[in-house]
């Protein structure tokens, strides 16, 4: 079922390693599983872990009382026979909960790389080797098939093999790229009829927006109810590290709102930072760029870039290190709460790293460049009396009328095409590079393989596929779910910009598809199978875009419809301030009032059909308690 990767005698003393060996293979055996040791590098070793049939029935016996309380199901397993209709992912998720349990609700207790458990290094399914390579295959061999049948399959395929957490997403990327096919259309129609900024495309592109995130709403709904996974957030176990600590699980929830408050004040320091380094690198491009007029200019322009790289990597790293710290002191109670919160932090420092750039350039450079006419004679003179002889303009400035349209176009298309390369292309070419025998030699890995063993012939191909796969990366589906809530954002609050982005995006996405389904398969260590009863919090993201997107996209489209004249002696923006504030604020509110009334209808609607279903509920929930009861 699972393979855990144990360290052996690597920086203990072989009585120390044999000591832990022997805890976790006591553990183990006391869960009545069955092992197999099988050698891996030279510091490790490999424990493969297979569940007796007698303790999987009681497992999944006590897994399906607990949903079946709290309302997941209304049925109970009453035979052996009933394990073998199990999907591969729910006995995988069932067996990874036993492994990983707490010893107080019945599990192993096991913690890789954490607590008493720092020598097991990681825990993998491999129970599915077989089907998993099989299905690898047969897709590389249709890898240029794009058909809706196929992505049916595919998503069908996850669902069975990995849950429905990562189904979740590959069924909301099916339907963006479904939703995009007529917005596509018509913004590429609206190009050919109309300039940039066109209103009639602004107004499209939001019923679009607003559309897509209420039909999703429903769909979810739909899906929840398919797949069996509703109310499921409600029998989560407590997180095994929190178990051993009473304060944390009876913590008031006054104080843990009082710890969420505490944040806002103390991240605004570093969204202030990171503000500050974007809008010092956006001076910095500005004068080499379009002021500065002396030597090596052509590479000195390239210093915005690495210098806004640089900075805003540092920032993002120490704030990354600071929500770490700070997500252990609001002491969350399980895994899914410490995602959301986490997923909150992140995505705060994700908005303004993707949007701030064409945010100053819609909202200060294009408005207000002009007015650094007033200023450039006196700024020469004293760079001359303090930096020397240094050759700037003087006058005559005017702002680069294509900058925004460019800048949308790079992160609309150049960014996506680079970010293809660097999930992909990049960690193929260097596993490749990294695997060469000259190569590891020269970085000193030649010994990490214990090249003296010889496997089992009949074991050979499976045991090279599991060392390989445990040399890949950790698969984090929020990742993915990030991509493609951000390309979201450039459509929503951008699009009027260049109505051709919605066929870029398409295009990128139906690459994307077929790639993310292949690293499920091949790419990334294989996932343990979990449950999800939504894509939360990321459909939450969906409506702040739509809702920033009502403002930003109706004011670029009444400031710049048409054409952006570059001048020196006024503003890009022709029209008077109040012209552009009154119909922005009317759109924002009609737009946040919808997508309210939308959401009231959607739960009307969904709470009228749980409606029609509460008797049968209500008999069948006592037709199990009685046959519950009786058995006990």
């Amino acid at each position: 079922d699972f393979v855990l990767q144990v360290s052996y005698a690597a920086d203990k003393s072989e009585g120390d390693s044999n000591s832990d060996l022997n805890e976790l293979l006591k553990v183990l055996d006391s869960k009545k599983f069955y092992l197999e040791i099988r050698p891996d590098k030279a510091d490790t070793i490999l424990v493969f872990v297979k569940l007796s049939d007698s303790a999987l029935l009681k497992a999944v016996e006590d897994d399906e009382i607990k949903d079946w309380i709290y309302g997941v199901n209304n049925e109970l397993l009453e035979s052996k026979a009933d394990i073998k209709n199990l999907s591969p992912a729910e006995r995988l998720r069932i067996i990874y909960l036993i492994l990983t349990s707490p010893i107080s609700n019945g599990g192993c207790g096991i913690t890789a790389q954490s607590g008493n458990w720092t020598h097991v290094k990681t825990i993998l399914p491999v129970a599915n080797y077989e089907i998993i390579q099989k299905q690898l295959k047969s897709t590389i061999f249709n890898i240029s098939s794009f058909n809706t049948n196929e992505n049916n399959k595919n998503i069908n395929f996850i669902l069975h093999y990995f849950g429905s957490k990562y189904a979740f997403y590959h069924y909301f990327l099916n339907t963006y790229i479904n939703w995009l096919f007529p917005l596509t259309f018509i913004g590429f129609s609206l190009n050919l009829i109309f300039k940039n900024y066109s209103l009639i495309f602004t107004i499209v592109n939001l019923s679009w927006s607003i559309a897509f995130y209420l039909y999703w709403k429903l769909t979810q709904s739909k899906l929840v109810d398919q797949w069996g996974t509703k109310k499921i957030s409600k029998v989560e176990i407590p997180m095994a590290e929190n178990l051993t600590d009473n304060s944390i699980l009876r913590e008031p929830t006054y104080k843990k709102l009082i710890k969420q408050v505490f944040f806002l004040p103390l991240s605004l320091v570093f969204i202030g930072t990171l503000v500050g380094c974007q809008l010092f690198s956006f001076v910095v491009e500005i004068f080499l760029n379009e002021i500065y007029d002396g030597w090596l200019k052509s590479y000195l322009s390239l210093v915005p870039t690495v210098l806004l790289i640089v900075l805003v990597t540092i920032v993002t790293i120490f704030y990354n290190k600071f929500v770490s710290i700070y997500l252990k002191w609001e002491h969350h109670r399980t895994k899914s709460s410490y995602d959301y919160s986490n997923l909150i932090k992140t995505f705060i420092f994700n908005f303004l790293t993707s949007y701030m750039a064409l945010l100053i350039t819609s909202f200060i450079y294009l408005p207000f460049g002009f007015k650094l006419n007033d200023y450039l004679p006196d700024f020469s003179d004293h760079l001359t009396k303090y930096a020397g002889n240094i050759t700037v303009k003087r006058s005559d400035f005017t702002v680069n009328q294509f900058r925004l349209g460019t800048q949308y176009q790079y992160f609309i298309l150049t960014n996506q095409i680079v970010g293809l390369f660097m999930e992909f292309a990049l960690p193929l070419i260097l596993r490749k590079v990294l695997s060469h025998p000259k190569v590891k030699e020269l970085l000193g890995k030649e010994n990490d393989l214990l090249v003296d063993f010889q496997d089992n012939e009949k074991e050979k191909k499976f045991l090279t596929h599991v060392r390989k796969n445990l040399q890949l990366p950790d698969y984090d589906v929020n990742d993915d779910y990030r991509q493609l809530i951000l390309q979201f954002g450039f459509l929503t609050m951008f699009g009027p910009v260049w109505s051709l982005g919605p066929l870029i995006s398409l295009i990128i996405n139906l690459i994307e598809q077929k790639l993310d389904y292949l690293k499920i398969l091949s790419m990334v260590k294989s996932p343990v199978p979990d449950r999800s009863e939504s894509i939360f919090p990321w459909d939450n993201c969906l409506k702040f875009l739509i809702c920033v997107g009502s403002l930003t996209s109706v004011t670029i489209s009444i400031m710049y419809n048409g054409d952006i004249v570059s001048s020196s002696s006024r503003s890009a923006v022709g029209i008077r301030w109040w012209k552009i504030v009154g119909p922005a604020l009317i759109a924002e509110h009609l737009t946040v009032g919808i997508v309210k009334i939308g959401e009231i209808i959607l739960d009307y609607y969904l709470s009228y059909l749980e409606e029609n279903d509460v008797e049968l509920e209500k008999d069948s929930d006592l037709s199990v308690r009685e046959r519950y009861i009786s058995s006990v």
